[in-house]
């Protein structure tokens, strides 16, 4: 007699999705099915679509959680941030003990980085706060008003004290 083929129900597939989700491997998705994990493999075109959705859930979550650690570091660098720093001082004694002599904490400032500043608010408000002001003009691009040819006259001029005309 032949044996009775497998064909995955709606609440499987619901919970191959929330294993993935979870990170299960898929030898213990089939065991939690109560199938073998070859009949899982044999359907795993079946499974595909459920695992795939659980991990692309789990890794969007991530990275959304990964965007605002961040952003929330880049701000901290924006305005700078006080920390607190601890130094324990410690001391021999005998054969491989160490006593601790004092601890002190003393409270530190990261002042603003101005690199932090200038990217934040390069993104924040590109109108406003730019780093060089390039337009499309005749196929050549102009950097603050020059062509390549007067950026490069005015930088040899610039360098050598004398203008050229």
């Amino acid at each position: 007699m032949a044996r009775k083929k497998y064909i995955p129900s709606e609440a499987h597939l619901k919970a191959v999705e929330q294993m993935a989700y979870k990170g299960v491997s898929q030898a213990k998705m089939a065991k939690a099915l109560k199938i073998s994990y070859a009949t899982f493999q044999r359907n795993l075109r079946s499974f595909e679509e459920p695992i795939k959705k659980g991990r692309d859930a789990v890794d969007e979550e991530a990275v959304q959680a990964e965007i605002a650690q961040v952003k929330n570091a880049l701000l901290q660098r924006c305005l700078g941030r006080e920390y607190d720093e601890v130094t324990i001082e410690k001391r021999q004694v005998g054969a491989g003990d160490v006593e601790i002599i004092s601890t002190k904490t003393a409270t530190k400032q990261v002042q603003p980085s101005d690199q932090a500043l200038f990217y934040y608010l390069g993104n924040r408000d590109p109108n406003n706060w730019h780093s060089v002001n390039y337009q499309e003009k005749s196929n050549e691009i102009e950097r603050d008003g020059l062509t390549p040819e007067e950026s490069r006259k005015f930088m040899r001029e610039m360098s050598s004290g004398t203008k050229e005309d």
